[in-house]
């Protein structure tokens, strides 16, 4: 319930959220002045309550909660606009991510609290919980109700993850097989000892790919920098991809020895096809 002008608006904690670490994560220790609210408060309150989507706006169109906006943290202006989010929208202000290891929507609170903003929460379960409780107030990749399968479980992401000697041999042994590297150009300093050239390929232009079905016809081998972008990536590949198979680097190129590595010294280096 909103308090009346001048109170300090909260909504019920219980006190297993508060103190069960299995709930809360190692993060909420770090931000013990911010307010938390669970799932089912924002659910029976959703018309009365701004829900703010505080990552990239990639993850965002990929999937969100129904009528969040998206302010993105990591970009400059983030106070201003969010400050005119809330004169426009004069209601609690509830920000989320990715879940309890993602930091953008404990830092989001704390923005708001500098401003000053008392009626701010922060859901830390994350979208993919959300989707999981309320399907029904949940978009993926522009459906609703959320199509569920299309979101996998660690298990299933653990199995198309595969170590450097097997990445390596499968790519050397498949055939017309396709090396994509979805790294940002900042981080591509070094890549991978492979047999073939890998496609500098980002994250947008691969979507818009596979989307296309021009990759249908050829295996895919993908690696990132550090195996944070699979999730994302098997997403759009469940709904969108019809070819022979594909695998992920386990722990992207961050996670290899410097033997397995090699620098690169000009653009020739990989390939922009």
């Amino acid at each position: 319930m909103v308090r009346p002008k001048g109170s300090r608006s909260t909504y019920s904690v219980s006190h297993a959220e508060k103190s069960d670490p299995s709930l809360t994560g190692d993060l909420r220790a770090e931000f013990p002045l911010l307010q938390y609210i669970k799932a089912e408060e924002i659910y029976k309150r959703f018309d009365k309550i701004k829900v703010v989507d505080v990552r990239s706006p990639f993850e965002y169109e990929t999937i969100h909660i129904t009528g969040a906006i998206n302010l993105d943290l990591s970009t400059a202006g983030f106070a201003d606009r969010l400050k005119k989010v809330f004169s426009v929208e004069k209601k609690p202000l509830v920000f989320y991510c990715n879940g309890h290891q993602c930091r953008k929507s404990y830092e989001a609170g704390s923005v708001a609290r500098k401003l000053g903003i008392k009626n701010a929460f922060v859901f830390d379960e994350g979208i993919f919980k959300w989707a999981q409780k309320f399907p029904t107030k949940t978009i993926l990749l522009g459906e609703t109700p959320a199509p569920l399968k299309f979101i996998p479980s660690r298990k299933e992401l653990q199995k198309k993850s595969i170590s450097f000697d097997v990445f390596r041999r499968r790519v050397l042994t498949t055939k017309e097989a396709v090396v994509i590297d979805v790294r940002e150009p900042l981080f591509r300093t070094t890549i991978p000892n492979l047999p073939i050239v890998a496609r500098e390929i980002g994250m947008g232009r691969l979507v818009k790919l596979l989307m296309s079905g021009q990759l249908n016809q050829r295996p895919l081998f993908i690696f990132d920098a550090t195996g944070h972008q699979i999730l994302w990536l098997e997403i759009h590949l469940r709904k969108f991809y019809q070819g022979p198979g594909y695998v992920f680097l386990e722990g992207g190129v961050d996670a290899l020895p410097i033997s397995s590595l090699r620098k690169i010294s000009s653009g020739s280096e990989l390939s922009h096809k």
